[in-house]
């Protein structure tokens, strides 16, 4: 009996476990909590390294669904973040505040193909966030 409750609990888990997918958004405007890290990221045309890149490192993958026929869904959990580039502002410098630190950051998620950049899921503008 004690075995047969025991093969239960673990199919139950199993399907607990299974059952829990990706959270799918939109790309757009959305609020997402990770921690902010500097990574070397690879350009993907040059293949040279763009070294100290700020990425959003999400506690798990997120799907975004494309929005249009030549996009494609981005399943990640890295989100590249430059700041205003119109403006020319190293986010380094003007988000120095949020390296190594968890944040949740509300912000303008867009697709990018990755011919032209590293990561397909960036913000590529100014955004809020808040430190945890």
């Amino acid at each position: 009996m004690t075995k047969i409750l025991f093969l239960a609990l673990c199919f139950t888990a199993s399907i607990a476990v299974h059952g829990q997918g990706i959270q799918t958004l939109s790309f757009g405007n959305n609020t997402l909590s990770g921690k902010v890290i500097l990574k070397t990221l690879t350009h993907p045309v040059k293949g040279t390294a763009i070294k100290n890149a700020m990425v959003l490192k999400l506690a798990k993958k997120v799907k975004f669904k494309a929005v249009a026929e030549t996009d494609e869904d981005v399943t990640t959990d890295e989100i590249r973040i430059y700041g205003d580039v119109t403006k020319d502002v190293n986010p380094n410098i003007k988000y120095k505040i949020l390296i190594n630190r968890q944040v949740t950051i509300t912000a303008n998620i867009v697709y990018a193909p990755s011919g032209n950049y590293p990561l397909l899921a960036n913000i590529i503008e100014d955004f809020t966030y808040k430190l945890k």
